[in-house]
């Protein structure tokens, strides 16, 4: 045991260490122990994305129950199936005061008090430690706090090491506690004397029980029951009853944060179910030891009742926040269950046999104590599978869920308020131009994040006097610019309050000209000269507003980044990559069958489209065109063959060119300019050719807005329902991915599967029903670079054009 202690010692240590040197980030720019140290940095990342910690705990707490099986229950089972959880108990249960001298050489009461008293002598220790080092930067520090406060903040920061060893410690020493009062009988034939019972203590045989030494053990039991099982719960308690106001308005304090251990994997209404959970095992691996020996069969039916209570307040509650530590939850606490009511049956059917020998198997219908315990192992597995399989369906059901997640985690990030403030955020816009959309944001929002607070003067104004009030208690202030908003007297107010107060802002545009939208300039030229500067100038986020649906999912994303980084739980990181299950965004679009796409010279900018889109998405070829002084009939006859040859295959021996499946007719301020597209365009459509369009949205690309295309397209292609398709906006920056998609699945693109065999997404068929408003049309302002064309490029002067073979290979395809 003394080998097992200093082990236990030497791992302490060794764990003191690795967490200091996983503390030094300036070693990880170092060769061979910063590589080390990035790895460890992606094995927490892994586990901190699987939630590795509840599933740790709903383990760890099995194993602490089960171990007490034969011990404390006296469960009569056979050896070779108790075998297994006699070792652990002795693996977990160790016995401190061999340190110092062997076992045999100290009696029971030192040896109790070394073991309840080590485990307190260790975490005030790593109290100690934390305080000191608080003490030591305070005496640095060139502005001193309170020492008082250097003193709480050393307790906090190692108190959630405390609370892990606490967590560990309870069940096993709770077990050697009121073990004390576990007694065996024996009976004994005193010389010249009839047969009579003596009892002595199961942990020191040579203890007698009801004795004066046996009082003077139970004594100090009782002393360490207050300490131990007692105090340890009233501890859970005491932490958890301050965090509840913290916890359900998501402003953490220094203390939720520090006992986080104890509530961070529970949902809000159910933070206390940690000390529920103490009270079980406490109870489970202890408290039924009070239960004499004699009716040990009592303990068993006790502990039976008490699984199947908690297993069903599980499943009726759910208390933790991902489904699959529920599913986990109830799984093992039915598979603890099945155990005790399986030790209750050998129980009782070895009971039987002494007293009635072939009974057992009339009565129970079992013929050994072997038999029931192998029907009772099928009935675990059988269960554990039907709850694996369970799992797993009802995470990937949740994660069909169309809410905002974290990229590195796949769950919901956390919403968390500064102390005294009461929304997240404040939608700031002006009725006339901004009311429906903001409306939007304020609805979708409260979809993708549930549980954010955001202000809407239609939903949450009571006194318009009080505007500034509202500012100050709202965490993150939105301007959303549109025409008349840098003009309204309200909208300034709120400004300038927002300024003073050193509010985090995001500037959302609205670009759509027809809803009240404009360039930054215009907005800017609108704003007061002295707040110019102090809006547009100052690095805040800047953010499009989109009324299409799938582009619109990527601005509120962008919104919830921004929002997210200014709140207490994300505000030391810079960029917090999010998704939402579904979008457009994150699937990967490939062509099962070959797709040439055909794009004019005499069109500016299709060209480096086309280009793009080849190198985007696999399986689609750009074909090359070459300009010839033919004239047109050549080009017509080009054009009209198309169809007819598409049906052959494209490897065929000939000498004549591949033929174009599509034709991408790229609309921007330059697209008419040039005579030749107007009879190419001509020529496609009377050869039954796809005419794929797409409409530039960026004015520093030549966008414009799509009515001016009924004025700059010839009239016979008008009238000749050119327009009666929709064209697919391509916007730049964050939005492009979109864009290239909706682009490639209008040329055909499906979904491609992922390596683990599913779809890479679904589209957002549910948005529609939120995003109320949505138009085909807005002009978009772009910061983010992207591939460059020059729609003002002069077109070739050739008269005709003619499809050539694709000489040279396909141009390169990356998966997107």
């Amino acid at each position: 045991m003394g080998r097992l202690a200093g082990v236990a010692l030497g791992l302490c240590a060794a764990c003191a260490l690795l967490a200091w040197a996983y503390s030094m980030q300036s070693w990880r720019h170092r060769r061979y122990i910063g590589a080390a140290l990035r790895l460890t940095d992606r094995f927490v990342a892994w586990c901190v994305a699987i939630g590795l910690q509840a599933k740790a705990k709903i383990l760890l707490g099995f194993y602490q129950v089960v171990i007490v099986l034969s011990t404390t229950y006296s469960a009569r089972l056979p050896e070779k199936y108790t075998g297994w959880t006699d070792k652990l108990s002795g693996a977990v249960s160790v016995d401190w005061s061999g340190i110092l001298l062997p076992s045999q050489c100290v009696n029971f009461s030192l040896r109790l008090l070394t073991i309840a008293l080590s485990p307190v002598g260790l975490i005030a220790l790593l109290l100690l430690i934390g305080v000191l080092v608080r003490i030591r930067r305070w005496q640095t520090a060139p502005e001193r706090p309170r020492f008082s406060a250097a003193v709480r903040s050393g307790i906090l920061d190692l108190t959630p090491s405390g609370l892990i060893l606490i967590f560990c410690f309870v069940p096993s020493v709770s077990a050697s506690i009121f073990r004390s009062w576990s007694c065996k009988a024996y009976v004994v034939s005193p010389p010249y004397a009839s047969f009579e019972q003596i009892s002595y203590m199961r942990q020191d045989a040579s203890v007698q029980c009801d004795t004066a030494e046996h009082d003077s053990i139970t004594t100090i039991a009782i002393f360490l029951i207050f300490l131990w099982p007692f105090g340890s719960l009233a501890l859970f308690t005491l932490l958890l009853i301050p965090c509840h106001k913290a916890l359900s308005t998501s402003t953490p304090t220094d203390l939720s944060r520090a006992a986080s251990f104890l509530h961070r994997e529970y949902e809000v209404r159910w933070y206390w179910w940690e000390a529920l959970d103490l009270l079980r095992k406490i109870i489970l691996t202890g408290v039924v030891v009070l239960i004499p020996e004699k009716r040990s069969f009592v303990r068993l039916v006790l502990a039976t009742l008490i699984c199947s209570c908690y297993t069903v307040g599980l499943a009726v509650a759910t208390p933790f926040k991902r489904i699959e530590d529920d599913v986990l939850a109830v799984a093992i606490n039915l598979v603890l269950l099945l155990m005790f009511l399986g030790a209750s049956w050998t129980t009782l059917f070895d009971a039987i046999e002494e007293s009635c020998e072939g009974k057992a198997e009339s009565i129970l219908g079992w013929g050994s104590s072997d038999v029931i315990v192998i029907s009772m192992s099928i009935l675990v597995g059988f269960a554990l599978a039907l709850f694996l399989i369970g799992a797993v369906l009802a995470a990937r059901r949740v994660a069909k869920i169309k809410t905002i997640r974290l990229k590195k985690t796949k769950q919901a990030p956390e919403l968390t308020l500064a102390k005294g403030l009461t929304w997240h955020l404040f939608n700031s816009h002006i009725w006339s131009t901004g009311q429906d959309a903001a409306a939007v944001i304020k609805k979708v929002l409260m979809l993708l994040l549930p549980g954010i607070q955001v202000f809407l003067d239609v939903d949450d104004l009571e006194d318009i006097g009080a505007l500034e009030s509202y500012i100050a208690r709202s965490q993150v202030i939105l301007f959303f610019l549109s025409k008349g908003y840098l003009r309204s007297k309200n909208c300034l107010r709120e400004i300038r309050s927002s300024l003073e107060l050193k509010k985090p802002i995001i500037l959302v545009q609205e670009a759509d000209p027809e809803k009240g939208g404009g360039s930054l300039k215009e907005l800017r030229e609108e704003c007061p000269e002295g707040l110019q500067s102090a809006i547009f100038d100052a690095n805040w986020p800047q953010i499009v507003w989109m009324r299409i649906e799938e582009f619109q999912i990527v601005s509120l994303k962008m919104i919830s980044e921004a929002l997210l980084l200014q709140t207490p739980a994300y505000a030391s990181l810079k960029t917090l990559p999010l998704k939402v299950p579904g979008e457009l965004e994150r699937q990967r679009f490939g062509f099962v069958k070959p797709v040439i796409l055909w794009a004019s010279p005499a069109n500016p900018g299709a060209r480096d489209l086309a280009n793009e889109l080849a190198t985007t998405f696999p399986g689609l070829r750009v074909s090359r065109a070459a300009v010839t002084p033919k004239g047109p009939p050549p080009l017509l006859r080009s054009m009209s063959s198309l169809r007819a040859a598409s049906a052959r295959q494209l490897g065929r021996p000939s000498a004549g060119p591949p033929e174009a499946t599509h034709m991408l007719l790229y609309l921007c301020e330059a697209t008419w300019l040039d005579e030749r597209l107007e009879e190419q365009v001509k020529a496609a459509r009377d050869a039954g050719l796809p005419i794929v369009m797409a409409h530039e949205k960026d004015p520093d690309l030549g966008g414009c807005a799509f009515a001016r295309f009924f004025e700059t397209t010839p009239q016979e292609l008008v009238a000749g329902g050119l327009y009666r398709n929709l064209a697919i906006s391509c916007f730049s920056g964050r939005h492009r991915k979109v864009s290239l998609a909706l682009l490639a699945k209008a040329l055909g693109a499906t979904r491609r599967k992922r390596k683990d065999g599913r779809s890479s997404g679904r589209t957002l068929s549910w948005w529609g029903r939120h995003s109320r408003g949505s138009s085909t049309s807005g002009e978009v302002e772009e910061t983010a670079p992207r591939p460059t064309r020059t729609p003002s490029e002069q077109p070739d002067r050739s008269s005709s054009l003619e499809l050539e073979a694709d000489e040279g290979p396909a141009p390169e395809t990356l998966r997107v």
